[in-house]
C-alpha cells in the first residue's frame, strides 16, 4: 500500500460514541444453518466489531445482515455471520458490542484521546550473564479523554449522572450526589475520510473501568474535562 498524504486523516474526522454491552455468545451451528450459509446472532453487533473463535480457533468473520446474506453496514450493523469451513456442530464463541439492549450515542464534544497499553514486567540478573532476562505480565489498557465543557452526556457516562430538561426544557444539570463512578459498557471511535461518510477505521473499547475525572478552568483555553479509565478489550477495524 502506498501511502500519501491524503490518506493521513486529522483527529477532527474521528467521532466517538457512547454505549453498547459487550456480549459473549457461543453458538453451535446446525445443518440449517450450513445450508443457508450463514447463523444470525443473538443480537444485533456494532459493525465490524466482532472478534470469534471455531472450536477454540481465533477465525475470520464475513459480516452479514439479520437473516441474509446481504452485506452489513454502519447503519444496519451486523445480525448474521459466516466463516470459511462452516461445519455443522461447529462450536463459536463471539465477542462484539451489543447495540440492541443499549443504542450508540455520540459524545460530541470529544477533543480525543489517547490509549496506551502496557504489562507488568520482572527483571532479573543471572551469574555469568552479561545481560538481564525478562519475564512480561498481563496486559493493562488504559485511556484518557478531553472534552469541552459543552454538555454533560460523555463525562456522566464516566461519571455521575445527568438529569435531562431539569431547570428547563432542553437543558441539563450534571452530579455526583446521587451516583459515583460508572462502568462503561463500550466506546466506540469511527474515523471518516474527509467527507465525514466513508469509514477508514473504528477503534472498538470494551468494559471500561472509570479512575478520574477532572475539570479544567484554564484562562487562556476552553474549559474542559479530562476523563481516564482502564480498558478490559480493544477491537480495532481497518476498512482501507
Amino acid at each position: 500500500m502506498t501511502v500519501q498524504s491524503s490518506n493521513l486523516v486529522l483527529g477532527r474526522n474521528t467521532k466517538w460514541y457512547i454505549g453498547g454491552v459487550y456480549a459473549i455468545e457461543t453458538h453451535t451451528v446446525t445443518s440449517g444453518e450450513v445450508s443457508a450459509g450463514y447463523f444470525d446472532l443473538a443480537n444485533t453487533a456494532e459493525y465490524g466489531l466482532i472478534r470469534a473463535t471455531v472450536d477454540g480457533t481465533e477465525t475470520a468473520m464475513t459480516h452479514y445482515q439479520a437473516s441474509s446474506t446481504t452485506p452489513a453496514t454502519q447503519t444496519s450493523g451486523t445480525g448474521a455471520v459466516t466463516y470459511s469451513g462452516i461445519a455443522e456442530n461447529d462450536v463459536v464463541i463471539l465477542h462484539y458490542i451489543n447495540v440492541d439492549t443499549t443504542a450508540m450515542s455520540q459524545g460530541a464534544t470529544s477533543q480525543g484521546g489517547t490509549i496506551t497499553d502496557s504489562s507488568d514486567e520482572t527483571s532479573a540478573t543471572v551469574d555469568g550473564q552479561t545481560t538481564k532476562i525478562y519475564a512480561i505480565g498481563a496486559a493493562d489498557s488504559t485511556v484518557t479523554w478531553k472534552e469541552l465543557v459543552y454538555n454533560n452526556k460523555f463525562r456522566a457516562a464516566m461519571y455521575g449522572s445527568e438529569l435531562t430538561n431539569d431547570v428547563a426544557s432542553g437543558k441539563s444539570t450534571w452530579s455526583n450526589a446521587f451516583t459515583g463512578f460508572n462502568s462503561v459498557g463500550a466506546l466506540v471511535g469511527i474515523q471518516y475520510a474527509s467527507d465525514n461518510t466513508t469509514i477508514l477505521r473504528k477503534f472498538g473499547l470494551i468494559g471500561l473501568t472509570p479512575m478520574s475525572v477532572a475539570t479544567d478552568f484554564t484562562t487562556d483555553s476552553y474549559y474542559s474535562d479530562s476523563l481516564s479509565a482502564k480498558c478490559d478489550i480493544r477491537i480495532d477495524f481497518d476498512n482501507q
